[in-house]
């Protein structure tokens, strides 16, 4: 990208001045960009366009920083659960039908 073109998307202190000064102007430009631009149509389209795999590799990289933390999370949540499983489980017996020799129940 060119200096003079990134220039042109770092916002000077006078635009930053106008824009916070009147929200209206503000949320008009904004709203003028997303349809020039046509920004969701086009973001919608290419990533319905995309296989399964290739959609996992665009969202793979904003979980990771976060991913010992949901292992972590998991592992603290399952622990408790798991031991109550332990006390519970052997106090209901399963009821098996007697079907007989047979063994058709009916």
């Amino acid at each position: 990208m060119s200096r003079k073109r990134l220039a042109t998307l770092v916002p000077t202190p006078q635009a930053t001045r106008t824009t916070a000064s009147r929200p209206s102007y503000r949320q008009q430009v904004e709203q003028y960009a997303d349809e020039a631009m046509d920004i969701h149509d086009t973001l919608a389209g290419r990533m319905q366009q995309m296989t399964a795999e290739e959609f996992e590799s665009v969202l793979r990289p904003v979980f990771q920083q976060d991913e010992w933390e949901l292992i972590a999370v998991g592992a603290v949540l399952d622990f408790p659960v798991g031991e109550l499983q332990v006390f519970v489980m052997p106090h209901h017996q399963a009821v098996v039908p007697d079907c007989g020799e047979g063994g058709a129940c009916g």
